[in-house]
Order: structure tokens, then sequence, then C-alpha cells
């Protein structure tokens, strides 16, 4: 749930040294609980209305549904993107050296 992602994302940013790094984590993760909040109220009404009005009406909805969902969705992607960044940096003041290695891509195999 986006409270879950927001709650990592938070934990993930205080371990965080990086200031710019933190800041950054913690203003993306901040609008997912709002974001999403407002996908629960607006689906609860289109809901109930959903079908009740004209074809017109019906469309406006959904995109408007649509629209919202997109919209979460891409504040949980900025929020992993800045996560990995944040968790990164993490590991490498531990000491920790990464060695990125490609995956064979899907076609290949």
């Amino acid at each position: 749930s986006s409270d879950e992602v927001t709650r990592l994302a938070k934990e993930l940013a205080m371990e965080c040294t990086d200031k710019r790094m933190r800041t950054n984590l913690l203003s993306v993760c901040e609008r997912i609980p709002t974001i999403g909040t407002q996908l629960k109220i607006l689906s609860t009404v289109k809901a109930t209305m959903l079908g009740a009005q004209g074809t017109e009406e019906d469309i406006e909805a959904t995109e408007m549904l649509v629209g919202n969902a997109q919209n979460l969705m891409q504040s949980v992607k900025q929020t992993v993107t800045a996560a990995e960044a944040a968790s990164i940096k993490i590991r490498t003041e531990a000491g920790i050296k990464l060695k990125w290695v490609r995956k064979q891509p899907w076609y290949q195999y």
C-alpha cells in the first residue's frame, strides 16, 4: 500500500547522510499519501455515479480516475528512484562495494 512505500522511504531517508538525497527522497514520498487519499475518495464518488449519468460524464470520470492513478504511479516511481540512489549512497559510505552486472535480456533466455 502507499503507506508502506512511504514508511520505508522515510526509514531509508533517515539513514542517508547526504542531505540533498534525503531531502529529495522525503519530498517525493510525501506526495504518495495525498494522491492515494485523493484516488480513494475520487474512486468512491465516481463509482456511485458511474452509469447514473450520460456516457460523456462516465468517460470524464474514468479519465479522472486514470489520471489520478497515473499520478500516484509516477510518485511511486520517483520515490523508488530516489530510494535507490540513497541506498547506494548508504552502502558506499558503509564500505560496501557494488559491482553492477548487466542481466541477460529476457529475449535471450
